[in-house]
């Protein structure tokens, strides 16, 4: 019984480093965002370096360049969710949620199927202002 245990754990000591999951926060030097990423089933999740204030103008901001259209945003100083409208009439939901005093986890999803390249297009836009002191 204790070798098949041990079979057992071993077995899945090898196998979590494959699994997508949680990465550690990573803050870059220049101390503006690129934090952990993912990107599952059409949700792309990303800490933002910043408070929840900064990181939500600079979500808002990110959208305005991008020629994304707000047409619902709202937020509790914890926790915001916008939907917005993209030029070829597709729908972006994104939801910011306020981790630390220092990092802020913008999650979005383009509807209806999701859009890997547009979202990660979205989120270093989001990034670029951060960076720029937006």
């Amino acid at each position: 019984m204790r070798r098949l245990r041990r079979w057992v754990l071993g077995g899945a000591l090898l196998v979590m480093p494959l699994l997508p999951g949680c990465q550690p926060i990573i803050i870059n030097e220049s101390g503006s965002s690129i934090g952990s990423s993912s990107y599952v089933f059409g949700n792309s999740s990303q800490v933002q370096a910043g408070n929840f204030q900064r990181v939500w103008g600079a979500t808002l901001t990110a959208l305005q360049q991008l020629q994304i259209t707000v047409e619902t945003s709202f937020y509790d100083g914890v926790t915001g969710k916008i939907m917005g409208r993209l030029p070829d009439s597709g729908t972006v939901n994104i939801t910011v949620t306020h981790l630390r005093e220092d990092a802020t986890k913008v999650s979005l999803r383009i509807e209806p199927f999701g859009d890997q390249m547009r979202s990660q297009g979205i989120q270093a836009r989001i990034a670029g202002v951060l960076q720029e002191g937006g």
